[in-house]
């Protein structure tokens, strides 16, 4: 069977550096154990991998160090290697450079060729080789990784290989599902020859287009594609993936793709996490109907260019099941319109993160935000919120983040903030705050960032503020603060940043 008509594949281009398989695969080997415990590794198994190493011109940072001769030697415990432990087969190979910081010159990279002695490991599930300077025979991809029949996971991006040589013969590995790939030019025609494929993760793969046409779709069990950082510049409509409605997980981040969301994503209701964050193109959502997807637990839309067609309510199109399962939303970065709905504290129950920061939103926040029991974050930063923060606010015991900043808040601060012994960063800087900053903040005992500069906050400053130990940054400036500053403040040791201007202390 020619290469050229077989089963393809793989090279990841996640340039993220987390060296973590997909969710399935580490499952599937969870069952191995460790490499300090179980069965010895086999000794035909053990020289394989002496072959590699030999194969393996230059180790800087000694990665291969612990792979010796000697009829003693147990492989199991060498470094980046992982056996059964119920039979002491050699089932994983992680050797990804581990240096993020010198991933662009690959200071600490394996270099040389990949041995065929790999063969040899017939257990073989899982190699990874990323971000080093390994290749195969006249630096191409080796082909004979495909006659691994039992490999699950493929790592071999932003390595050493060049040229048309990517066509891996994967003809044996029929259950194989977790895939990343990178340069290759039909590689929608590659992937489409693994109809058992669930997971393909392309982001930052240099990829140019993505709507090429596939008249015989054979991916039916996809369930998470990632195709962000690849400078797509086509139309979304013509992209070949809306064919496939498994999706659980898309991700479509920092792409240049372009004109109308085709209304097909509104019957993707399997889809658990949807992002089209950091797009360069100019995204018309308008029909991107996603009231149904009542799976939807992330969503992110934020840093983008979509247009709502001279108006519209993007709250109208975002889920609104009863039973939501929404745990992440982020909108900032946008100049989204309209107003928070009352319905959301019904209907968003579950809401871990609401980030709307750097949009136009105007109106009062709901009453009843504090019925978001679970928010961890409350973004609503430079927008256009007005009137009273809500005294429900305190009701939030989960909260982390709480950033009110840039808006024309007004009024009092409520004393009920007091109750969030959770909060770590509280931002409600250039507002039309007045009155007096609430005693009850000195009860804040995580509070680390207090911002509440740019306000009309009068009186003296608190006195017990010195009872918030873990206050380290500390901003009062552009207020109209009077009296003497509290000599509390130096007994805040963890304080590294403190602004007081413009105020009228005396």
């Amino acid at each position: 069977m020619r290469p050229s008509t077989t089963l393809l594949l793989l090279l990841l281009a996640t340039v993220t550096f987390s060296s973590s398989s997909p969710t399935s695969q580490r499952q599937a080997l969870h069952h191995h154990g460790s490499n300090s415990t179980g069965s010895r590794c086999l000794p035909h198994e053990r020289d394989a991998l002496l072959v590699f190493k030999h194969g393996i011109t230059g180790d800087p940072a000694g990665r291969l160090a612990s792979w010796r001769e000697g009829v003693e030697e147990d492989c199991c415990q060498w470094k980046g290697v992982q056996c059964s432990s119920q039979t002491g087969h050699v089932v994983a190979i992680r050797l990804r450079n581990e240096d993020p910081e010198l991933y662009y010159d690959k200071t600490p990279a394996l270099t040389g060729q990949i041995s065929p002695s790999l063969l040899l490991l017939h257990h073989l599930e899982h190699l990874d080789l990323s971000l080093n300077n390994v290749s195969g025979p006249a630096g191409r991809v080796p082909e004979f990784l495909g006659l691994l029949k039992n490999l699950r996971y493929l790592n071999l991006s932003s390595t050493s290989f060049f040229g048309r040589g990517y066509q891996i013969c994967l003809y044996s590995t029929s259950h194989m599902d977790g895939v990343d790939l990178g340069g290759i030019i039909d590689w929608a025609h590659v992937v489409n020859r693994i109809p058992s494929l669930k997971v393909l993760r392309l982001s930052n793969s240099y990829l140019e287009s993505v709507n090429q046409s596939l008249p015989h779709l054979n991916l039916t069990y996809l369930e998470e594609l990632s195709l962000s950082g690849n400078p797509f510049d086509n139309t979304i409509a013509s992209c070949w993936f809306w064919n496939v409605t498994s999706f659980h997980h898309l991700e479509l981040a920092g792409t240049s793709l372009y004109g109308q969301i085709p209304e097909v994503l509104g019957v993707m209701t399997s889809l658990r996490v949807l992002d089209f964050s950091g797009s360069d193109g100019s995204i018309d959502i308008m029909r991107a109907n996603m009231r149904n997807l009542c799976n939807l637990e992330i969503l992110d839309i934020s840093s983008s260019n979509f247009n709502l067609n001279g108006g519209g309510d993007i709250m109208g199109l975002l889920p609104q099941c009863p039973q939501s399962k929404l745990k992440e939303l982020y909108l900032g970065e946008n100049i989204f319109t309209g107003v928070l709905p009352d319905w959301i504290v019904h209907r968003w129950s579950s809401l871990l993160i609401l980030d709307l920061h750097s949009n136009q939103f105007t109106r009062p926040v709901p009453s009843g935000i504090g019925m978001l029991s679970d928010l961890a974050t409350l973004d609503v930063s430079n927008n256009n919120f007005s009137g009273h923060v809500p005294s429900e606010i305190g009701m939030l015991y989960n909260l982390f983040t709480l950033d009110l900043s840039n808006n024309n808040f007004s009024g009092d601060v409520p004393s009920d903030i007091g109750m969030l012994s959770n909060l770590f960063t509280l931002d409600l800087s250039s507002n039309k705050f007045t009155g007096h900053v609430p005693s009850e903040i000195s009860m804040l005992n995580n509070l680390s960032n207090l911002i509440i500069s740019n306000n009309e906050f009068t009186g003296p400053v608190l006195y017990d503020i010195g009872m918030i130990n873990s206050l380290g940054h500390l901003d009062l400036s552009n207020n109209k603060f009077t009296g003497p500053m509290p000599s509390e403040i130096g007994m805040l040791n963890n304080l590294w940043s403190l602004v007081i201007s413009n105020n009228q202390f005396t």
